[in-house]
């Protein structure tokens, strides 16, 4: 939804070189090529076959979102406006895309669908499917769990336990925020057992009513679940079980500037990256120089096959009005103890507070997922601002970038 976000996310439940980065030769391809604005991407990879990955993002042409998908490792992508809506309804009454991918090759769409078209009308949270790539969406008629009353629901993120090790392989997740008020929002979880056509009831997972949103989920090896900004590692390496919460924030006393953080606790949520008592842990970004920039909108996501740990984040370094970005990534092989120089995934710079962009700016949030050694990282960038305005672009990063 087309919202301000709050940038420190760093609330925890338990359910069940330099900056600008080295120059790169990876080819970066335009996933979407369409025209108006594109934003808040997700994406997944089939846990079968690395070479399919499915992607989403709001478009704001058309009633729906935009789905992407890939068959040959993110070479090549398809790019229509999809899913159907259950029902017809008003363009740009859509948002908060989500995606995931089962074991058996089935895929998800979650998403948000506000009916009528109104203010303070009902905000619902609804999931597609698909029978693989080249399969048709449907969209069911009900969404996960009604919204009665004055109940808006914001945020959708989905997931599946594809664990081998799990007691709940297959199980597909759905957390997202629940506002009882305009003060008060919970974050609600809901699990699926047969593929989304049937929900549980929904369960609270926030510890006090307050003003939560952003949340996302991620299950553990032997299936524990953790609600959060949030990526588990699931390989058998030396870190299998650890969780990683990234996020963004300003220094307290620092110079006013934006950096990423990442705190890391074990499958019990004791602390193993520094205290988790207090907010800043880890930093991933290297320190400013002499001009201060703004490192923001991190995504993680750690390779199941390897145990290595990603992160990517819009970075202001070499821009004195800290508004042109680049997207980078770095890594970690070390549970996230020790980080290595970022490098750009993005060659051309964006600057999402020109005319053209869209109120959010950079997207509002971005995709990252990585698998066999290869993270496709999914950003909002703005380098055909004046002929597509935004466009949703990627690129293949190899593991070995980040070779010592």
């Amino acid at each position: 939804m087309n919202c301000s976000r709050a940038l420190l996310f760093c609330a925890l439940v338990v359910v069940a070189g330099s900056c600008g980065g080295s120059q790169k030769s990876h080819a970066e391809v335009d996933v979407s090529h369409a025209s108006g604005v594109q934003s808040e991407v997700a994406v997944a990879v089939d846990p079968r076959s690395t070479r399919t990955l499915v992607a989403g993002s709001n478009d704001d042409t058309g009633p729906t979102m935009r789905v992407y998908g890939s068959t040959d490792g993110g070479s090549t992508w398809s790019s229509k406006l999809a899913p159907p809506l259950p029902l017809p309804g008003d363009a740009n009454c859509t948002g908060d895309p989500g995606v995931a991918i089962d074991g058996r090759g089935r895929q998800y769409f979650s998403f948000l669908w506000i009916r009528p078209c109104a203010k303070n009308a009902r905000v619902e949270v609804f999931v597609a499917t698909r029978n693989g790539p080249r399969a048709s969406w449907r969209t069911p008629l009900k969404p996960v769990s009604p919204a009665v009353g004055a109940v808006h629901d914001d945020k959708p993120f989905i997931a599946v336990d594809n664990s081998a090790s799990s007691p709940h392989k297959g199980r597909v997740y759905v957390v997202w925020s629940r506002s009882f008020s305009e003060q008060e929002r919970a974050i609600m979880i809901s699990h699926s057992d047969d593929g989304a056509r049937r929900w549980s009831t929904p369960l609270n997972v926030s510890s006090s009513l307050g003003f939560p949103v952003y949340a996302s989920v991620a299950t553990g090896p032997r299936g524990d679940v953790y609600v959060v900004v949030v990526v588990v590692d699931t390989s058998n390496g030396t870190h299998s079980g650890r969780v990683y919460v990234t996020y963004g924030t300003a220094i307290p006393g620092g110079n006013g500037s934006q950096d990423v953080f990442v705190a890391g606790f074990n499958a019990d949520l004791r602390g193993v990256l520094g205290s988790p008592a207090t907010d800043l842990d880890k930093r991933v970004n290297p320190p400013d120089g002499k001009t201060r920039s703004d490192q923001f909108w991190p995504a993680p996501a750690v390779d199941p096959s390897t145990g290595f740990f990603w992160v990517c984040f819009y970075d202001t370094t070499g821009d004195p009005r800290r508004v042109r970005t680049h997207f980078v990534c770095t890594a970690s092989s070390d549970g996230g103890k020790t980080w290595r120089p970022p490098v750009r995934a993005a060659s051309v710079s964006s600057d999402e507070t020109q005319r053209r962009a869209d109120n959010n700016e950079y997207g509002d949030y971005e995709g990252l997922v990585a698998a066999h050694g290869v993270a496709h990282p999914l950003w909002t960038d703005s380098r055909k601002a004046s002929s597509l305005r935004e466009e949703i672009y990627t690129t293949g990063l190899p593991a070995r970038l980040f070779a010592r």
